[in-house]
């Protein structure tokens, strides 16, 4: 799968998953670290709010399905090689 930039994610580096760090889309401030499969990947794409893969529940999840705190995204980019940091999503929090 390739990132919004183009750059093809390799999922299979991290045994089907990529840390996505997300970010503040007006400062850039780093809010958390998220893991992403492809299935997340996807559905944060269609839907523009963040969808994570829990490792600690082994299952896919919506960012704010428990907290309240839905991420909305305005972009996706992937790094350089396409294992270390994508997708760096910027958002907008809604409660």
């Amino acid at each position: 799968m390739a990132g919004n930039d183009g750059i093809a994610l390799d999922f299979a580096k991290g045994g089907g998953l990529i840390p996505a760090i997300i970010q503040d889309a007006d400062t850039g401030e780093v809010l958390t670290l998220f893991y992403m499969d492809e299935t997340a990947l996807r559905k944060t794409r269609e839907t523009k709010e963040v969808w994570r893969f829990s490792r600690a529940e082994n299952r896919l999840m919506r960012k704010g399905d428990t907290s309240g705190h839905i991420l909305h995204v305005e972009s996706v980019a992937a790094d350089c090689d396409g294992d270390a940091r994508a997708p760096a999503s910027t958002t907008r929090w809604t409660s």
